[in-house]
């Protein structure tokens, strides 16, 4: 799975890793991506 985080407003950082561990104490695998640019959706 890949999730990817808008970065527009700020706190992009902590966003990233508050999913990240959601995603880990769900024992699920993925990545969490910055997405910084249309084409990267």
């Amino acid at each position: 799975m890949r999730i990817g985080v808008v970065g527009v407003q700020g706190a992009v950082f902590e966003h990233i890793s508050s999913t990240r561990k959601a995603l880990e104490s769900l024992g699920m695998r993925g990545e969490v991506v910055w997405v910084r640019r249309r084409r990267e959706i």
